[in-house]
């Protein structure tokens, strides 16, 4: 019989556990409290995070990581994600015969800004198998056998489709995916926008403004979780929109419950002792702006929700800069379609900063037509000879579909030599004339 052990005997964990003890399977809650162990396999109910629901005989609940681990082959992880690494490392010497590690939890670390999955690999290294669960699903419908649709993510077909028939049943549609890093960002990413929806609906902005609010939330999800390396089309179906939808108009969504208690005024340290349960948007929005200020991302709904939550900032004056903003395209990503941009950073102050908005303009623009050149002179030779790991910035301003070109002029008198520089780097003998010649050919110039 396959055995099936689940970190974390929460809400989401224990209602996965249900439908898989249905399956048939050996299933095993590992949870940290007593009381709850006692409940579940005396009266099969955890009354704490499903009231009301009952459970099957056959879903065992354990304090011991050596009986629910040993000889398991699936383990799905559903702690919060700040607590993950510290479990980890408790667990580590358990976990040797386990190949199939599934990742159900929605956060981000808060101190490493690392995804849940990038965590377990870097701990359990690259000899597993390593998939992710998300989508639109409350734990309590799907423990009520309501129909529920999730996507699990995989990098390989054959293991994927393994797991998904594994999950599957009567009552859960289970769909394949092959971007388990966009699904992980997606589903962290939604729980700040589900903040910002509470916060909206707690104001009695209306429906008008939480279908906005939903629109512009789910671009904001999509040009984050791009530039971290997630795929657009992830960001539409089931982990994205499916998921965003459910989190910010269901008032089982604790990431809602957030914002609409913060909207009466209360600080966020009542809000969530008033909850009871980890709301992980609350984390993840300082992950977030962290990440936006290190790539230059545009996240306005998300830069609204840290200040109110960590800035004191009043909702109101939140809502007011949000419709204050200057009035642009809606899709403005793809009005710059077929762009050509020229960068040059003369400034050595400004060098790392430009050279970070040269590498995140060429991330965010990978899968569109563009072309970018960042111009490399006296200066820029110079810090370069200093500052050497910037070459870093310049490959993978490269390996983005860039170009660098290098002055001649500036190697020859600096005593740089051609062999140093990155891979796929191009010289020229004079900036001044390429120049020229650029903005002949309709290039646009920035000087940084």
């Amino acid at each position: 019989m396959l055995k099936i052990a689940i970190v974390g005997a929460g809400s989401w964990g224990t209602a996965l556990g249900k439908v898989l003890a249905e399956k048939a399977y050996e299933v095993y809650l590992l949870a940290r409290r007593r009381e709850i162990v006692s409940t579940i396999n005396r009266e099969h109910i955890n009354p704490q995070y499903l009231p009301g629901i009952k459970l099957p005989s056959n879903l065992k609940a354990t304090l011991s990581p050596g009986e629910a681990l040993t000889e398991t082959q699936i383990v799905i992880w559903t702690i919060p994600s700040h607590a993950l690494e510290e479990v980890l490392l408790t667990l580590k010497s358990y976990l040797k015969k386990s190949l199939y590690h599934v990742s159900g939890i929605k956060g981000m670390d808060i101190e490493t800004g690392k995804s849940p999955l990038q965590i377990l690999r870097s701990h359990l290294g690259e000899d597993r198998k390593y998939f992710v669960l998300g989508g639109p699903s409350f734990a309590f419908e799907l423990a009520q056998r309501l129909p529920t649709a999730v996507v699990l993510a995989g990098f390989e077909k054959e293991a994927t489709t393994y797991l998904q028939e594994v999950f599957a049943w009567k009552y859960l549609r289970v769909y394949r995916s092959y971007d388990p890093l966009g699904v992980e960002l997606a589903g962290a990413l939604k729980n700040v926008i589900a903040i910002a929806a509470g916060i909206s609906d707690g104001l009695a902005l209306g429906l008008n403004a939480r279908a906005g609010l939903i629109s512009r939330g789910l671009r904001e999800l999509e040009r984050c979780g791009i530039a971290l390396g997630g795929k657009r089309e992830t960001f539409y179906g089931l982990a994205g929109l499916g998921d965003l939808v459910l989190t910010c108009t269901g008032t089982l969504s604790r990431n809602y419950q957030v914002g609409l208690r913060l909207a009466q005024g209360k600080n966020i340290e009542r809000v969530l002792e008033e909850i009871g349960q980890v709301a992980e948007g609350v984390k993840t929005v300082s992950v977030i702006k962290r990440l936006a200020e290190e790539r230059a991302l545009n996240l306005p709904i998300c830069e609204e929700v840290y200040k109110i939550i960590y800035e004191g900032e009043d909702p109101r004056n939140s809502l007011k800069r949000l419709l204050s903003r200057s009035l642009k395209d809606e899709f403005e990503e793809e009005a710059m379609e077929n762009l050509k941009l020229v960068v040059h950073v003369p400034d050595p102050a400004r060098f790392e900063a430009g050279l970070k908005v040269s590498r995140n303009f060429a991330l965010h623009m990978r899968d569109k037509k563009f072309e970018l050149r960042i111009l490399v002179n006296y200066e820029g030779v110079k810090v370069l000879q200093d500052f050497s790991s910037y070459m870093d910035l310049y490959q993978e301003v490269l390996n983005l579909g860039g170009e660098v070109y290098f002055c001649e002029t500036a190697l020859r008198s600096l005593n740089f030599s051609k062999d140093m520089l990155p891979k796929g780097a191009k010289t020229i003998p004079s900036g001044i004339v390429a120049l020229a010649e650029w903005q002949q050919e309709g290039f646009s110039y920035v000087r940084a």
